[in-house]
C-alpha cells in the first residue's frame, strides 16, 4: 500500500511539472505541511520535557548551591586546597541566588522567608565581605546555609505542589 502511495504521488508530482502554478501551489503546500509538523513535534517535544523535568526545574538552583556550598565543606577534611577565587565565586554564586530568592519571597508575602534570604544574601555578599576568620567557622556557615537551601526547597516546593505558591 506504501508503494502504490508513493507511486501515485510521484504521478502526480510529475503532471503538476506541467502547469507552473500548480506546481507552486503544490510546493506551497509540501512546504506548509512540513512546517505544521515541525510545529506539532516541538510541541509534543516541550510537553514531554515539561513533565521529565519538572523535578530539575524545581530543585535547580537548591542543587547548584548545595553542590558548591558541598564541594567548599568538603574541602577542610579531605584537603582539596581550593583556592580563594573558588570562595569569591562562591560568594558571588550564593548570593545572586539568595538575593533572588528574596526578591521572590517578598513578591509572595512570606516575610520570614524574605528576611532569612537577605541575612544570608548580606552574609555571602562578595562586594563588602563579612571576614568570619576562621575557615573552620566558615565550614559551619556553610553547613548551615546548605541546611537553609534544602528547607527552603522542601518548603516551596510542597507549597507549589499543593497550589499554595
Amino acid at each position: 500500500m506504501a508503494t502504490k502511495k508513493a507511486s501515485s504521488n510521484h504521478e502526480y508530482r510529475e503532471r503538476i511539472k506541467e502547469d507552473p502554478e500548480r506546481l507552486a501551489a503544490y510546493q506551497e503546500a509540501e512546504r506548509n505541511n512540513a512546517m505544521n509538523r515541525r510545529i506539532e513535534s516541538a510541541k509534543k517535544f516541550d510537553e514531554t520535557l515539561g513533565k521529565s523535568d519538572s523535578f530539575l526545574k524545581a530543585w535547580m538552583w537548591q542543587i547548584i548551591i548545595s553542590g558548591l556550598l558541598l564541594v567548599a565543606i568538603i574541602d577542610s577534611p579531605v584537603g582539596f586546597d581550593l583556592e580563594y577565587g573558588y570562595f569569591v565565586m562562591l560568594r558571588f554564586a550564593v548570593c545572586a541566588v539568595f538575593a533572588f530568592w528574596a526578591w521572590s519571597a517578598h513578591a509572595k508575602g512570606k516575610v520570614g522567608w524574605r528576611n532569612a534570604f537577605v541575612l544570608i544574601t548580606l552574609l555571602y555578599n562578595p562586594f563588602l565581605p563579612v571576614k568570619l576568620g576562621d575557615r573552620d567557622l566558615w565550614v559551619l556557615v556553610n553547613l548551615v546555609t546548605l541546611g537553609f537551601v534544602v528547607a527552603s526547597g522542601l518548603v516551596f516546593t510542597a507549597y507549589k505542589d499543593r497550589g499554595k505558591i
